[in-house]
């Protein structure tokens, strides 16, 4: 009888041990039918141009029109493909700068000259600006399109919202692709650009290793030397950079910890007085060091990393700190500094990043238009002797902004 029984469990058993693994099987089948219909769903409903099957050459040119009540909209101009890596979708922060005065538009590495020569008011040439998903880019294209430029928006993401803002656009590979020079350089010939911006300093070795194909296109660049740019793209070397660094109303540096591999744990600390505020201060500099403008600004509220309200402020000690600093790496272009001030304007120096930031709207307001007078000095023109001067207290507070599309 106990025999029985436990020939009776065992079948049990194993009929449940098949029902199981029937079961998983049917659940597997099933995942991956669902997955392959929403893949083919996906394909359907947006398009995504591979760079692989696709020739630089046939890069797709936008035009953008906006009616005088409604948001700008996507047109076709010329029907080639276009080679882009895969697109992501990009939610960017755009500024409204709080200010009564209208911004003024001031005159404006070695900058290797185009066939661009003409700025707002003459006859126009197209202006090319590349990273336009990032808030940096989006600030450079709408502070020169406000200033009356014609500028061709470039980003490897087809959903960049840099893309919508400019009266021409393109989707181009990512910088890292061996065809990104070429393909500049032919968006150039297509459009009759004649100067280059970096919307987004990531893009700028890479701009680097271009400059001589796209001046051979006729677009003026001006753009950091590799040592500067390998210097403020990593924070190791940066952090030992500065450790040299020394200022009246600077602080002592050091590093949280030396041996970590994480590049955040290089951040320079402040180490004497707890109490402190975190400020930006946006440069342009030329001649390896000699500052042009700087607008430092008290950064009053974040989201993230990035500065959502922001206001402008004076300081002969900040002012000081940062002509030196430009003169020690020897800054060349748009650059933004970010550091602590303490209770008695004590500061450190925290990060030194190159390019334009996303307040370049808060510059302007502010009365130094940086973007402006770096376009200007790509189209030959000079730039001020002493650094531009800007307004104290005026108050940015930045807001999430949508395009419409059909």
């Amino acid at each position: 009888m106990t025999s029985v029984i436990g020939a009776a469990l065992v079948a049990t058993g194993a009929a449940l041990v098949a029902t199981g693994a029937v079961c998983i099987a049917l659940g597997s089948i099933w995942y991956f039918v669902s997955r392959h219909r929403a893949r083919r769903a996906d394909a359907r409903g947006i398009e995504i141009y591979q760079p692989s099957a696709l020739a630089p050459a046939d890069n797709e040119v936008f035009t953008l029109s906006a009616h005088e009540h409604a948001r700008p909209h996507l047109t076709h101009v010329t029907t080639n493909a276009t080679a882009t890596a895969p697109a992501t979708a990009t939610a960017t922060a755009t500024a409204t700068a709080t200010a009564t005065a209208q911004p003024s538009h001031p005159s404006g590495g070695a900058v290797s000259h185009g066939s661009g020569d003409h700025g707002p008011g003459g006859s126009q040439v197209p202006v090319l600006v590349t990273g336009t998903s990032a808030p940096s880019g989006v600030a450079v294209v709408r502070a020169l399109v406000s200033a009356g430029y014609e500028v061709v928006a470039l980003d490897h993401d087809q959903f960049a919202a840099g893309l919508r803002f400019a009266q021409l656009g393109a989707v181009i590979p990512s910088s890292s692709a061996p065809d990104f020079g070429v393909t500049l350089a032919k968006i150039a010939e297509r459009t009759g650009a004649g100067a280059l911006v970096p919307g987004n300093g990531t893009d700028l070795e890479a701009l680097l290793g271009a400059a001589d194909v796209l001046g051979e296109a006729g677009v003026a660049t001006w753009l950091p030397n590799e040592e500067l740019i390998a210097t403020c793209s990593d924070r190791r070397s940066l952090c030992a950079t500065l450790m040299g660094f020394t200022h009246p109303r600077s602080r002592e540096l050091r590093s949280r910890d030396p041996r970590s591999r994480d590049p955040r744990s290089s951040e320079l600390r402040f180490t004497e007085e707890p109490m402190c505020r975190h400020f930006e201060a946006d440069l342009l500099a030329v001649d390896h060091g000699s500052l042009v403008a700087a607008v430092p600004r008290l950064r009053l509220a974040t989201w993230g990393e990035q500065t959502m309200a922001a206001e402008t402020f004076e300081s002969d000690d900040i002012s000081s700190l940062l002509t030196d600093i430009c003169r020690y790496l020897q800054l060349e272009g748009p650059a933004t500094v970010a550091g602590l001030l303490g209770e008695h304007d004590g500061a450190v120096i925290t990060d030194v990043s190159l390019g334009f930031s996303p307040c370049a709207a808060l510059n302007a307001a502010a009365g130094a238009d940086m973007v402006v007078a770096y376009t200007k000095k790509l189209q030959g023109e000079g730039l001020p002797r002493s650094p531009m001067p800007y307004r104290s207290g005026v108050r940015m507070v930045r807001h999430l902004d949508e395009v419409f599309e059909n």
